[in-house]
């Protein structure tokens, strides 16, 4: 089996650059020259037939001419088979849906095309995916913008805010759907604010916001109400812990006579703490382009428990990638550089791999 697609040779990614791979400006930059090409074609064969002449020669030509403009503008708008940057742009958590865990995500693809003046350009690309962490499967993808931001989940649906409209949805979880939106408090009107600091939510059927007014507000997503009150309490901002301060990344790797190489503990919440264990992000080499790698260190034992090779770089570009890390009883999920990984704690398998490029599961 593959590490990754990124052992693809040119011709499986070129083959790979003419799929559906559910990121919408790629599929119509791909469906639009194949649909207007088809569209001529069959002009050209009934007017060849009304003429009464052959329309091989027609039919040949315009099936190479649609191919060359197709690879054309898939090459320029959409990166052709480099692979673009992706990372996760806001970040929602673990819930479970009729036993199932789901969790979703908004992602964003960077498309490079072209440099002026030593500065180089992109165009960025947007969309909501929530997958399934039994399976390693897509369950639904929307596209999403610049402005949309994940504030949280309640037990009716993940929260979406809009910064630039000063407004909020809540998306139900399993399929994607929109089932409230902020006009539906009417009590609240123009009374929303931009910021994602303003809201609390807490899985609940409720959530809490700071309104232009000044005051803090429960919004009931069941009733549909606002209410006033002291919630302030709600707004204090948590501070990431490292998960052993008095051992730093180098004077473990020195105890533990290796290297870890632009490593990084993962975050609190990811941390076993009742057995002492806890994981490092990494790579093989100085490098940050070289392979990544995932390691377990007991620290009462002072012994590594497990470390594993992710199989794809560590970032594409040096100085590009960030980690996001979810823990849900014996899995833990990373993702990194556009793909998901699904990992066990116990003996650091591999249980899935997901790459949100083709937004397919890969392993």
């Amino acid at each position: 089996m593959k590490e990754s697609l990124l052992e693809l040779n040119f011709g499986e990614r070129f083959v790979k650059m003419y799929t559906i791979q559910k990121w919408f400006f790629h599929d119509l930059t791909l469906l639009l020259p194949l649909i207007i090409g088809l569209i001529v074609l069959l002009f050209l064969i009934l007017l060849a037939k009304k003429k009464e002449k052959s329309f091989f020669p027609a039919t040949i030509g315009m099936v190479i001419l649609t191919f060359l403009v197709t690879t054309f503008v898939l090459v320029v708008f959409t990166g052709g088979t480099a692979r673009n940057e992706l990372a996760l742009d806001s970040s929602g958590k673990i819930v479970e849906k009729n036993k199932t865990p789901l969790l979703t995500n908004k992602i964003v693809k960077k498309v490079y095309n072209g440099t002026s003046n030593g500065v180089s350009s992109s165009n960025s690309y947007f969309q909501l995916s929530t997958l399934n962490l039994e399976t390693g499967q897509s369950v639904w993808i929307n596209r999403s913008n610049w402005w949309e931001k994940i504030i949280g989940n309640s037990k009716e649906g993940i929260l979406l805010l809009n910064t630039k409209k000063s407004s909020w949805k809540l998306v139900r979880q399993s399929t994607g759907k929109t089932i409230l939106t902020s006009k539906n408090i009417t009590e609240m009107k123009n009374n929303w604010s931009e910021s994602g600091t303003d809201y609390f939510i807490d899985e609940e059927n409720y959530f809490y916001t700071y309104g232009l007014d000044g005051k803090y507000y429960i919004i009931d997503l069941v009733k549909k109400t606002a209410k006033a009150g002291n919630y302030s309490a709600y707004f204090k901002q948590n501070v990431d812990i490292n998960p052993d301060d008095t051992v730093s990344i180098e004077q473990l790797a020195k105890q533990l006579n290796t290297d870890f190489f632009n490593g990084s503990y993962l975050r609190e919440e990811t941390q076993e703490k009742e057995q002492n264990v806890v994981f490092i992000f990494h790579t093989t080499t100085r490098k940050e382009t070289s392979l990544a790698k995932l390691t377990a260190v007991d620290i009462k034992a002072n012994k590594i428990k497990w470390s594993i090779s992710l199989g794809v770089p560590f970032a594409e570009n040096s100085g590009s990638n960030t980690v996001n890390t979810w823990q849900k009883d014996n899995h833990l999920f990373l993702a990194s550089d556009g793909y998901f990984f699904s990992v066990q704690i116990d003996s650091g398998k591999k249980e899935f791999v997901y790459d949100y490029a083709y937004n397919e599961k890969v392993q």
